[in-house]
């Protein structure tokens, strides 16, 4: 790959980082028999060249398809992308590949020229992987691609599983940038903490935190902040006009975001004074976080981890009450959603899987608590990346 300049600020990795993803992801290929892999998850196509932007026709009207997308071949060691000419530009700014042809048209005869240009490349004629699990195109374009690709002399499987299982294990330099933006994360919290008061809206706390997220350099999450107040908080609502008052449960889930990688960090406070049981029930809830950091590390089977959690919330008294306890994968995200493809629940006794290192979850103790962390697989342990300990946070 003849690539030696590249936009140092808007694409966060030495060259040397891409294109050893561009060869990991070639071997998944080659392993899996699939020849040509055309990735059109916005996640893969960061994560492979860097690229990112905030449109990806992902609900667009339905003469303007999502057809962008990232060739590789499993014989070829440059990948080609194909985009629409709004993108030029940008992609000349925030991705490491060279090879990048426009569509002619935003259309879906656009499909003809996609087929076209990899017969000339010579990249057809084999199994073509497209990514069947993902959102984007929708069920109506992707039909047609995979149409299209028949017609054309190949045999066309879901070749969704080959980006979401190279971007699990993350590499150290990504570590770097989540341990980052879960110091972004936390400026949010300090916001909301030093801005809560009777009297003020979820609406007016909300523009607090996302203020100090992105003055700490913090992006946009794929998820919508949550924020909610009131008895019936909930994780995934919105903050609204709603206003604070004394007594509240005030509930937050956000993550920090760092060139598009993600750390999770949700916690809940109280304005006043609160009942000793809910304070209990947080302390207990909490605890399983440092059970997870002593008895958990690279190599331990999700059967084993999930055992002694069950076991510490029996011992606490605690796991009739459970709502959710468990984890699923972070890393890089665009909205939609910002939950990535592994996933571990420990209400299950006997699930398949283990903990890698440099595997990068959150992790959810909810039993009518709020609370979540992220944390990062290593060799010796498994690491949570909260300093502060995980209780309800009392403000006077």
């Amino acid at each position: 790959m003849n690539i030696t300049e590249f936009n140092k600020e808007r694409i966060p990795f030495p060259l040397s980082e891409y294109l050893a993803r561009i060869q990991r992801v070639r071997h998944m290929m080659s392993e899996g028999g699939i020849d040509l892999l055309f990735i059109t998850g916005p996640e893969g196509i960061c994560y492979l060249h860097g690229h990112q932007a905030n449109w990806y026709q992902g609900n667009s009207p339905r003469e303007w398809p999502a057809l962008s997308g990232t060739a590789v071949h499993v014989n070829y060691d440059t990948p080609i992308h194909f985009d629409i000419i709004d993108e030029q530009n940008l992609l000349q700014q925030s991705s490491v590949l060279q090879d990048i042809r426009i569509y002619p048209t935003l259309s879906i005869d656009s499909i003809a020229f996609l087929i076209n240009e990899l017969s000339a490349a010579g990249w057809l004629g084999g199994t073509v992987g497209l990514e069947l699990s993902n959102y984007r195109p929708n069920r109506s374009i992707s039909e047609r691609l995979e149409y299209a690709f028949v017609a054309a002399g190949n045999r066309v499987v879901d070749g969704g599983s080959i980006m979401r299982k190279v971007r699990r294990i993350k590499s150290p330099l990504e570590i770097a940038i989540i341990e980052q933006a879960y110091r972004i994360v936390e400026k949010g919290h300090d916001a909301l903490r030093n801005n809560l008061r009777a009297g003020v809206t979820e609406l007016e706390l909300a523009a607090e935190v996302n203020y100090a997220m992105m003055k700490a350099g913090g992006e946009q999450a794929a998820l919508m902040l949550s924020l909610q107040s009131g008895p019936l908080s909930s994780f995934h609502g919105l903050p609204s006009r709603r206003i604070i008052c004394p007594g509240d449960l005030v509930v937050m889930d956000p993550c920090g975001v760092v060139n598009r990688y993600h750390a999770n960090k949700a916690r809940a406070y109280y304005l006043g004074e609160p009942d000793a049981k809910l304070v209990s029930l947080y302390d207990a809830a909490g605890g399983a976080f440092s059970v997870l950091q002593r008895h958990v590390k690279a190599g331990t089977t999700v059967a084993e981890a999930n055992k002694v959690l069950r076991e510490y919330y029996k011992d606490m008294g605690i796991w009739a009450l459970r709502e959710w306890v468990g984890g699923y994968e972070l890393g890089i995200s665009f909205p939609p959603d910002w939950v990535g493809d592994f996933v571990f629940t420990v209400d299950e006794e006997d699930p398949e899987g283990y903990f890698r290192s440099g595997m990068v979850t959150n992790f959810e103790s909810i039993f009518g608590t709020f609370l979540i962390d992220t944390v990062i697989y290593e060799e010796h342990q498994a690491r949570v990346l909260a300093e502060d300990i995980l209780q309800l946070i009392v403000i006077d």
